[in-house]
């Protein structure tokens, strides 16, 4: 019960203030770079995933142009932040744990990345499946990104917070 007591407490996902002052300059920087790019093929391929899924719930569908599908008579436009790239490149600082190996650090990357792109794809159906069914666009949008965002930090963090501390970043526990 404590180890579940713990893991909901408030502060559980907090990283030492060490550690976000150098990691959160560097997402930064990345964001403002991964914003440089179109991501066209990740546009499309996003668009794509939701459109077949779309499709194979027995949903009307079909695609306008590389990045934007017609839906129940919408059309929908699927953008940057669409596709989660600002959100992977924002992740990279926190991706990096002091001490560890490339090997590790590389399996690390590779597995967020196919966990945050299935997410992404969960997180756009889900939000046009509840708009659907008539819930207002913001809401469904906001409600159902917040709870990804919230799943990205978890994944992200929960390596970081379970090692010891490198070159005396901060203060961290290790989990039994």
């Amino acid at each position: 019960m404590s180890r579940l007591r713990e893991a909901l407490s408030p502060t559980a996902w907090l990283l030492p203030a060490q550690e976000l002052a150098w990691r959160i300059p560097i997402s930064a920087a990345a964001v403002f770079v991964c914003c440089r790019f179109g991501w066209a093929w990740l546009r499309y391929a996003t668009s794509e995933g939701f459109l077949r899924v779309w499709q194979a719930l027995g949903a009307e569908g079909h695609r306008v142009a590389f990045d934007r599908v017609s839906v129940n008579g919408e059309t929908i436009s699927f953008g940057v932040s669409c596709t989660f790239a600002d959100i992977l490149c924002a992740s990279l600082p926190f991706l990096w744990i002091p001490g560890a190996g490339a090997g590790f650090l590389a399996r690390r990357a590779v597995l967020f990345l196919g966990c945050v792109l299935v997410l992404n794809q969960l997180r756009v159906t889900t939000t046009f499946a509840i708009y659907a069914l008539g819930a207002p666009w913001r809401a469904a949008d906001l409600g159902v990104g917040a709870l990804a965002y919230l799943a990205v930090w978890i994944m992200l963090i929960q390596p970081l917070r379970g090692r010891a501390p490198a070159a005396g970043l901060g203060r961290s526990r290790q989990l039994a």
